[in-house]
């Protein structure tokens, strides 16, 4: 049996290779031109400055908990704040003195919490920013936190815990909480 070979020395010949057919780019859909108008992009409006707090920390506070365990018709909040100026989406002079402070770091010291069949709070003693140890600007009547809400109750309305349409319990020793100043 004979295997051709190729000659020595001789490069072989060998037939060229059809190259690899690529798919051209796809092209994206063409847009139509965007119209410029005369109108301001909207810019967004804040609805109230707050301190963001963190509702795992509230929750596992041995008092609280307790009473939450008692009183199952009151539902804890996902989020949790202390808010220092409702402004309603709407101009207020008075939050200019926030903007400077947006996500600093906070101590808020709660010295017991209210609570009724519609609400809990829990009532705040003070607002400190962390590094310098000065007062955060609030112009809240009652400083508080709304925890805990039964159905179709406002948290706007938890403050009236702490007003005489509930109990206060005091704490034994005061509850200090970390936040940051925030815009919502």
């Amino acid at each position: 049996m004979h295997t051709p070979q190729e000659p020595v020395g001789l490069p072989s010949v060998r037939p060229p290779q059809q190259p690899i057919q690529q798919k051209p780019p796809v092209q994206p859909p063409v847009q139509p031109p965007v119209q410029q108008t005369n109108k301001k992009k909207k810019e967004r409006k804040t609805l109230f400055w707050g301190v963001k707090l963190d509702v795992s920390t509230v929750l596992n506070h041995e008092e609280i908990k307790e009473h939450l365990e008692k009183h199952d018709n009151l539902v804890p909040l996902k989020e949790i704040h202390s808010t220092l100026l409702f402004v309603g989406k709407k101009e207020n002079d008075n939050d200019k003195v926030f903007y400077e402070h947006i996500g600093k770091k906070c101590q808020l010291t709660a010295s017991g919490f209210g609570y009724s069949s519609d609400a809990m709070a829990l009532e705040v003693k003070s607002i400190k920013f962390i590094d310098d140890n000065k007062d955060v600007p609030s112009f809240a009547d009652k400083q508080h936190v709304t925890v805990a809400l039964s159905k179709g109750i406002k948290a706007m309305d938890s403050v009236k815990t702490l007003q005489g349409e509930g109990n206060i319990n005091g704490f034994k020793e005061e509850f200090k909480l970390e936040g940051i100043l925030w815009r919502y």
